[in-house]
């Protein structure tokens, strides 16, 4: 992946999991093992871009060990971005929901668009 795409998915994932209707999911006050924030490694997410969530950084793991250990993780499924245009679809199975989120890049930033969850 170039530079311009791991800074892109850095951006856009943070905004992911910045979004606020994800906030009721995290429940880390009450599940401690969603702390640090995990995020499965896969063909939507090769790279490791620097994150943060609840002030520690979001750590990366193989998918097939974080669904095999049943820690709780996000799973990004799949990611398109285009000049100013951005797509990401995700799951995080511990609390049975699927989101996409799509962005607007303005002024070299991206800015979350929208983002819809649902619970499966």
């Amino acid at each position: 992946m170039a530079k311009t795409e791991t800074t892109d998915l850095g951006q856009l994932l943070q905004l992911v999991l910045d979004a606020e209707p994800l906030a009721p999911y995290y429940h880390v006050d009450q599940a401690p093992d969603r702390k640090p924030v995990r995020i499965a490694k896969g063909p939507a997410v090769a790279s490791e871009p620097a994150l943060v969530k609840f002030g520690v950084p979001v750590v990366y793991e193989d998918a097939a060990q974080l669904t095999a250990s049943g820690k709780p993780h996000f799973e990004v499924q799949r990611v398109i971005v285009n000049t100013d245009l951005a797509y990401v679809q995700f799951a995080y199975a511990v609390e049975g929901i699927v989101g996409e989120a799509w962005f607007l890049r303005e002024g070299g930033v991206w800015k979350l668009g929208h983002l819809s969850v649902r619970e499966t």
